[in-house]
Parts: structure tokens; C-alpha cells; sequence
């Protein structure tokens, strides 16, 4: 197996286990999730590593089909969209995906958890 295709399958997997962990750590009791800084963190840990793994993906993707290597990881998603590798949808939603990355690693958690509660007790 080429070194990208094992770096984009060891991605994948990690992805997996993250997602796994989310689904079993789903919290039932909202207002236990609330108060529980410690699983507030690990959820926001567990979203913000698995978006990074799957821009890597993109990435590698992107670089294994259009040869050229990429410099930046979040700022290349426009020469994926305009070299066609990625189409319009995948494009916005890699966008979206890294903006909740962004929210998370810069410390807008708090805001992150207070949206999801009050649009979830709705």
C-alpha cells in the first residue's frame, strides 16, 4: 500500500474510533451534559480531531489526484474545488466543518455548548 493510501486509510480508521466514541458518549440527560465540563470536553475533542482527520483526507485525495502539492491544510479547499477534485457540496461542507474545527480549537466552546443546549431544550 502506497504511504498516502495508509495515511488516508489510518485517518479513516481514527475517524471511525472517534465517531464510535461519540455515539457511546452521547448524552441521554441534558442537563447532566450541561454541568459536565469533563464530557463537554472530550465531545468537543472527539469533533474537533475527527474534522481534522478528514481534511486530511481531502487533502491527500486532492494531492493524489491533481499531483500538486498542497501547502496549507484549511486554505485549500478553493484549488480542490477549482481543479475539480472536490464538487460545490463537498466544498461547502468541508467549509462548515472547518469553521466548527475553528470554534473549537479557539476556545468558542462555551458558546458551541450553549447553542447546542438551548436549540436541543427546544
Amino acid at each position: 500500500m502506497p504511504e498516502s493510501s495508509e495515511k488516508i486509510h489510518r485517518k479513516a480508521e481514527y475517524i471511525l474510533e472517534k465517531l464510535k466514541y461519540l455515539r457511546i458518549n452521547k448524552p441521554d440527560d441534558l442537563e447532566i451534559f450541561a454541568d459536565d465540563e469533563t464530557l463537554q470536553m472530550s465531545i468537543l475533542y472527539a469533533i474537533h480531531v475527527s474534522i481534522g482527520a478528514t481534511v486530511d483526507i481531502a487533502i491527500l485525495v486532492g494531492t493524489k489526484i491533481s499531483e500538486i502539492e498542497y501547502i496549507g491544510d484549511y486554505d485549500m479547499f478553493e484549488p480542490l474545488l477549482k481543479e475539480s477534485v472536490i464538487q460545490e457540496d463537498a466544498f461547502e461542507k468541508l467549509r462548515r466543518l472547518n469553521g466548527l474545527r475553528n470554534a473549537i480549537v479557539h476556545a468558542y466552546d462555551s458558546l458551541i455548548i450553549e447553542r447546542s443546549m438551548t436549540t436541543m431544550t427546544k
